[in-house]
């Protein structure tokens, strides 16, 4: 059987795009598979697309494109109004297109995945094959018009699938005379191949968009809660949206900022979900819950918001995770402290998430599919399925609890004779071999032959920067390794290593075109930040000194601060032992403004052991994190100097993690 999805944009990210891709995947072990993107926005996709699916983009609209100023694109779509409910995206240029995809296809059923492509499914669209809708959002969610255009051709379908039972429900009350053609079908979610949760850091993970019905303000009210009771937790918040600025500045008010991080997009999140001990979902509305689902397979109790519909369905509130009351941070703290108090507890839930999610699985969901299919009564001739060409250089670096990288690697065939792994520094003539054993291949579920190859970072020194990872073979390929995975759990929490040849860290992590990298730090001593303080006036913080070797009792210590594009103008403050290794000290405000020498003045942190010894830069380079600069943010300071001038200071993360300071007129 050969079937088609209509997406309106498969090279972004959110959960529609992931459930697309997880069944079409799935669905593609049996039949002939075509994801149809309307949009083509990026040069690849950054979901994973399985080897057996077609991707098939009907216009592309990145930069410089031909399509962008086709003629058609100025005139407007008969299909899709222009209002301000719907996207000023289709147009005359979209109607061509898509019409002559319907009409031309060979398809035996064709899906449509949102309402403007359900619009076009019934004006384009043809009896000769399946015709089926499905909602993504909920009923009550939709926006009125696209709901109203919806709720008008449904009955003209073969079957609409909403991804909760109630929204079904929802959906034939207000359409009685479609009511057969109404069901349910979760979301299919792949489950992770990387390892299960098991970090033990104390982390919870929430994930999506930064949106206003996701209700992050409500998850980081109820965290400010939750930390005056267990201080050793944290927060990470994955994601991007409207919202983001918004939450930083509510982190800010709050003080949070040493337990709340705003860590961006990342697709996939199976590796983040890893790293993590429970997971967070605040939302007023979820039709469904993807990421719940994708918390629970990675082995995470989930405590989520009884909103409508989705969350319901799939948590049982005390067994694989708590239902709190939608909108209320001290409901969201009491079950979240529940979780993190109760050791034995937790460990319950995160066995009962993982067992109670298989019913997601790809292939589950797959057959409930295809049972429709058959129920709708399609007899077409099933075809063979024509795989797609395979990536050569393909892999999943994993970090291992005892620091080294093992890199999982693809394997075409059984010959791996003269293989290599070629890691190179960036704009540098540097590069470091390791050999491909042969032999030793492993066989995984789908029946894909891999081997393992042990990188030691050691290797890597003493250089600073990035790596890419290589594959060469004695045919001539040299080619950047693909990111089937990158796996840094283990290296959550973690110090950087420090020996008799000096302080390191290295970090491996997927670049954004998709490819294997690591960035690395080699330093003679170093400054790891941990806790930072801004009251009025001054900045504190609680500082880890890795020697290669112990300062020797009664050495000074100092705090210096020097300025970038000047050097020989700093300034010293003391610091105080807090035990072991650990120092604190406070970097007053007023003696930037007394050293004011342009418009902004960046000041560098360092830390000197003893009159004339050596420095150690400070920042944060240990742990799982490549590019503290979006993470790690700390709220301003305005100060005022002896003149009453207003300047604004503020401590901030460099582009290569570490700790400085900027100084500007307010």
């Amino acid at each position: 059987m050969k079937i088609a999805f209509l997406l309106h944009d498969a090279y972004g990210i959110g959960g529609t795009v992931s459930a697309t891709l997880n069944l079409a995947g799935a669905l593609a072990k049996r039949h002939e598979v075509e994801i149809v993107s309307v949009f083509r926005t990026r040069d690849t996709p950054q979901g994973n697309l399985e080897s057996g699916v077609r991707l098939t983009p009907l216009l592309d609209i990145r930069a410089n494109s031909a399509d962008k100023d086709h003629q058609l694109s100025r005139q407007p779509s008969v299909v899709s109004p222009r209002s301000p409910s719907f996207s000023p995206l289709y147009n005359a240029l979209t109607d061509q297109r898509i019409g002559q995809y319907l009409d031309q296809t060979l398809a035996d059923v064709v899906i449509a995945t949102r309402p403007v492509l359900l619009m076009y499914l019934a004006h384009f669209g043809e009896r000769a094959y399946l015709r089926i809708g499905q909602e993504h959002l909920t009923h009550d969610s939709q926006i009125p018009e696209q709901r109203e255009r919806q709720n008008q051709i449904i009955p003209d379908m073969d079957a609409f699938v909403t991804v909760s039972h109630a929204d079904a429900e929802i959906y034939q009350r207000v359409l009685p005379h479609a009511a057969s053609r109404i069901l349910s079908i979760p979301n299919p979610v792949t489950p992770p191949s990387s390892m299960p949760a098991q970090s033990g850091q104390r982390i919870v993970v929430a994930a999506g968009r930064l949106v206003k019905v996701k209700r992050y303000d409500v998850l980081v009210r109820a965290f400010e809660q939750v930390v005056r009771v267990r201080p050793d937790w944290c927060l990470r918040i994955y994601g991007s949206g409207k919202e983001e600025q918004a939450l930083r500045e509510l982190v800010m008010e709050r003080g949070l900022y040493n337990h709340v991080r705003l860590m961006g997009a990342h697709a996939p999140m199976e590796t983040e979900w890893a790293k993590g001990d429970i997971a967070a979902v605040t939302s007023d509305n979820e039709s469904f819950g993807m990421t719940i689902v994708e918390a629970m397979q990675a082995g995470l109790p989930v405590v989520s918001t009884d909103c409508p519909l989705g969350p319901r369905e799939i948590i049982q509130h005390g067994v694989d995770g708590f239902l709190a009351l939608p909108g209320d941070p001290d409901s969201v703290a009491q079950a979240l402290l529940a979780v993190m108090n109760d050791d034995q507890l937790r460990h319950r839930m995160s066995e009962a998430a993982r067992q109670n999610s298989y019913r997601f699985a790809p292939e589950v969901i797959a057959q409930r599919y295809e049972e429709l299919f058959a129920r709708l009564g399609n007899g077409r001739v099933h075809r063979e399925v024509v795989p797609a060409s395979r990536i050569l250089a393909q892999g999943r670096l994993m970090a291992e609890p005892g620091g080294m990288f093992r890199l999982r690697l693809k394997v075409i065939g059984e010959a791996t004779a003269g293989y290599e792994v070629a890691v190179k520094l960036r704009d540098s003539p540097e590069v470091r071999t390791v050999p491909v054993i042969p032999g030793g291949l492993t066989k995984d579920a789908r029946d894909q032959l891999w081997t393992d190859v042990v990188i030691d970072p050691r290797l890597l020194r003493p250089h600073e920067g990035t790596w890419d990872f290589r594959l060469r073979t004695p045919e001539g390929l040299d080619e950047r390794i693909v990111a089937e995975g990158v796996e840094t759990q283990h290296l959550s929490g973690q110090s950087p290593w420090l020996d008799g040849q000096g302080v390191s860290s290295a970090i491996p992590y997927r670049t954004m075109d998709d490819f294997i990298a690591i960035r690395t730090w080699y330093r003679a001593a170093h400054a790891e930040i941990g806790q930072v303080v801004v009251d009025q006036g001054g900045t504190g913080f609680h500082v880890g000194l890795l020697l290669p070797q112990p300062a020797p009792a009664g050495t000074a210590l100092q705090a210096v601060l020097r300025h970038r594009s000047d050097r020989s103008v700093e300034f010293a403050v003391p610091v105080q032992p807090t035990g072991g290794a650990g120092v604190a000290f406070t970097v007053p405000h007023r003696e930037f403004l007394l050293r004011r020498i342009a418009a902004t003045d960046i000041w560098d942190l360092w830390l000197r052991v003893g009159a004339g010894g050596p420095e150690a830069r400070a920042g944060r380079i240990g742990g799982d994190i490549i590019r503290r600069k979006h993470t790690d943010r700390f709220p301003s300071s305005l100060d005022q100097s002896d003149q009453g001038v207003a300047h604004r200071t503020v401590a901030y993360v460099t582009d290569d993690n570490d700790l400085s300071f900027s100084v500007k007129h307010a």
